[in-house]
């Protein structure tokens, strides 16, 4: 049972990691992008992926 929490909360914090860095990476795309529709589609999945990583902080 505490090995498979252990792997439970490790892949947990894998695919928040993985997240973050996507975050980070998309975060810099919009900074850049200079096409209003990619800017506004970059945007959403920006806070879509928000959303998720707060859910992965819980």
């Amino acid at each position: 049972m505490r090995r498979r929490s252990q792997q439970k909360l490790d892949a947990l914090q894998a695919e928040f990691d993985i997240r973050s860095e996507k975050f980070k990476q998309m975060k810099k795309a919009v900074a850049v992008e200079a096409g209003t529709a990619v800017k506004f589609q970059l945007e959403q999945q920006l806070l879509d992926e928000e959303a998720k990583l707060a859910h992965l902080k819980q």
